[in-house]
């Protein structure tokens, strides 16, 4: 007879591999991972992301299970409380998900829920007893079991709190205990919070034996004893022979910082007995087999199954989402509008108050802003473009989109921002310089006060990249973007950016001509009675405007960017200058480290109180260092850091070189930073730990 197939997700948590080491030689076990590796023998691994509908179905519809053992989840209560975006991801969208796939297969699932919204006030509450959850795990829980009951009707919930050998990293209520108390630790334990422990090998079983049974709905797979937590320590005690004395009972009702639990967690299993016949699940037999388990070596099989992997990469930039940006955007899914709507004023109005301009106009990204930021400023065939050779592309293939031609200045050595006196210089070579754009690059803000002398004596206007620099300031005290010293500022909002909306971008701007031409630009050149309209004759209908009515005046794009997005940014901005304030943290605290070590340079130092901090960059001497700089991104990899440099020199593009014959040697500035770049990882959610990794790398490997 061939064994059943059973997909167990949650596979590297203290369920799931328990389940897997115990029933691999009766089933065929397919455990569904995330980051972690498992290896068990003849246990097959499958890597996948349970928050993603098409991944699972194309997963399910492979492998195509007989049975789907659902485990994954989020089930510490402090967790869950303090990030219900991940709660909710990882209890209820996931397990929807699994839902949905259950049932478009016609495939048994079991979904392992919890205790935790029973009622408080009885004791041993049936399958029908439940009350309002006390905490948002047990709320993502209940709502977890609407999703199975909605979309795989015929599934079995069970109701459980189980113990048993965990791997280091996820230690069970037991394991907690022998732990502690074979180190001689005092353990507090609760003495008023009841409940009815399982061994995992017991609830394995019960879910072996209902695989052949026609029983659907919720079920409580608990033990029979009811038992405060104080009560369960002191028999696993008495079981491993270990001292007492150091269980110490305190009650719940004393925590006073503590997330709500509630009292009484204990089910009653008379519903199971009934369905599957009389058995005993008594703690003291239960604790009998986990004391054969330690000598059978289970303990160490869990642990061992886990396989050594390298930590996550820290990488050189990333967004900081918490729960309240997740619940702008849940918010602005329930409004009348997804795009076109009334969030996008509310955001340009406050990036337009944030940074002191007067107008802000928001769009898809930096790339299409500074294309319209062009067009606006006249930028057309025949004319010239001048902006920083260290850049991203975008920065000059706005030109290109206009028809006009982009050039370079070099950069400083010291700011790495474009150099006013190499600006003026090529103005005065080219002749026809309509735009130029200086790129506060890192963050750190340029001169504008020097280039806006310039811009002014050649008769050019100056739009800002200001990508990398949302929250920093000019020398002369104002936000950058305020359009002080220049026509237009444009700001990114990149995931790695200073705040982000997934992509986006806006232009700010004090000029209301200007602002209304980008209006127009943004959305396909059309206008919609906010300005004169050509046509009176269509337009109106005895003397009033009719509604329906628009007109395309000129050539636009459709660069409009949505509500939802713009829900997101508001979010993101109130936490704006905090973001900041960590970044300076942060690149003060690599400054102090790298005070003293050769063969290195900190970059931008001198701008620390004004920059935004996108990038921290160091200058190597890779001659004297003696390796290359491919061997050190290799190096940093294995401490688990990524690199990066920003950027290779736009002059050096294939494109640049060999369509429009950019020479790199033209700007030798630009040319020996790049060979010295490297950027170091920098972003507000950077823990102290990942903090000193990064220097204690670089300590170590840049010598």
């Amino acid at each position: 007879m061939s064994k059943k197939k059973v997909l167990i997700t949650g596979g590297s948590g203290l369920l799931a591999l328990n389940i897997a080491i115990y029933k691999k030689d009766d089933w065929e076990i397919f455990l569904v991972l995330n980051t972690k590796k498992v290896s068990i023998d003849r246990v097959v691994t499958v890597k996948l992301n349970l928050d993603s509908l098409g991944d699972v179905d194309e997963m399910v519809e492979s492998i195509r299970p007989d049975y789907i053992i659902h485990t994954a989840g989020l089930t510490s209560v402090e967790l869950c409380e303090k990030h219900r975006s991940n709660a909710r991801i990882s209890n209820v969208i996931t397990t929807r998900n699994i839902a949905k796939v259950a049932g478009k297969y016609d495939i048994k699932l079991f979904h392992i829920s919890t205790d935790h919204f029973t009622r408080s006030c009885m004791p041993n509450s049936s399958e029908e007893d439940i009350d309002i959850p006390l905490n948002y795990y047990a709320q993502t829980k209940l709502e977890a079991e609407f999703e199975v009951n909605r979309y795989s009707p015929d599934a079995v919930v069970l109701r459980t709190n189980f113990f048993g050998w965990g791997p280091s990293y996820r230690q069970s209520f037991s394991d907690f205990i022998i732990k502690s108390l074979r180190g001689t630790e005092k353990v507090h334990l609760f003495s008023d919070v009841f409940y009815n422990p399982i061994l995992i090998d017991d609830l394995a079983d019960i879910i072996g034996s209902l695989f052949e049974s026609s029983f659907t709905g919720v079920l409580n797979a608990v033990g029979d004893d009811r038992v405060s937590k104080f009560e369960f320590g002191k028999m696993v005690a008495s079981q491993f022979d270990l001292d007492e004395s150091y269980l110490v009972p305190v009650l719940i009702t004393d925590q006073k910082d503590m997330v709500k639990r509630p009292k009484d967690m204990s089910l009653s299993n008379n519903k199971l007995k009934e369905v599957l016949g009389e058995k005993s699940y008594s703690i003291e037999s239960s604790l009998k087999k986990l004391f054969t388990q330690e000598f059978d070596g289970r303990d160490k099989q869990v642990n061992n199954a886990v396989v050594h992997e390298d930590p996550a990469l820290i990488y050189y930039g990333k967004q900081s989402i918490d729960d309240d940006d997740f619940d702008a955007i849940m918010a602005g899914l329930n409004r009348s509008f997804l795009t076109q709507g009334p969030k996008i004023k509310e955001f340009e109005d406050k990036i337009a108050k944030y940074v002191g301009a007067k107008f802000a106009v928001a769009v898809s990204n930096l790339t299409a802003g500074l294309h319209i930021a062009c067009l606006a400023a006249g930028l057309k065939k025949g004319d010239s473009l001048i902006t920083s050779p260290i850049s991203f592309v975008a920065s000059s293939n706005c030109a290109l989109y206009c028809g006009a031609k982009p050039n370079f200045a070099d950069i400083d050595p010291r700011t790495l921002n474009i150099d006013a006196e190499e600006v003026r210089k090529r103005c005065k070579e080219l002749g026809n310089v309509k735009v130029i754009i200086p790129v506060h690059f890192s963050g750190s803000p340029c001169d504008m006060k020097e280039l806006a002398a310039v811009a002014d004596e050649y008769g050019a206007v100056i739009i800002e990249d200001a990508a990398h620099a949302l929250g920093a300031k000019y020398k002369t005290g104002e936000m950058v973007g305020s359009c002080e010293h220049s026509l237009m500022t444009g700001f990114s909002f990149h995931p790695v950016k200073s705040i982000t909306m997934g992509e986006g971008g806006v232009i700010t701007t004090n000029e209301e001509e200007i602002y209304k031409q980008l209006y127009r630009l943004r959305s396909h050149g059309i206008i919609k009675g906010n300005d004169p309209l050509f046509i009176d004759e269509e337009a109106t209908t005895d003397g009033l405007p009719n509604p329906w009515y628009y007109e395309m005046q000129q050539l636009g794009f459709n660069y409009r960017i949505t509500d939802l997005q713009c829900c997101l940014g508001i979010s993101q901005l109130k936490k704006l200058d905090r973001f900041i304030a960590r970044r300076v943290e942060i690149a003060q605290t690599y400054d102090l480290a790298f005070k003293h070590l050769k063969n290195v340079k900190v970059a931008q130092k001198g701008t620390r109180a004004l920059s935004a901090h996108h990038l921290y960059n160091i200058r190597v001497d890779f001659k004297k260092l003696g390796i290359s700089k491919n061997e050190l991104f290799e190096l940093f990899k294995k401490e688990g850091i990524s690199l990066h440099v920003f950027y290779i020199p736009i002059p050096m593009q294939p494109y640049y070189r060999d369509k429009l014959k950019t020479d790199i040697s033209d700007y030798p500035n630009a040319l020996k930073y790049y060979r010295e770049a490297v950027t170091l990882p920098l972003y507000p959610d950077m823990t102290d730990k990942d903090i000193n990794n990064v220097i204690n790398a670089v300590k170590t490997i840049i010598k």
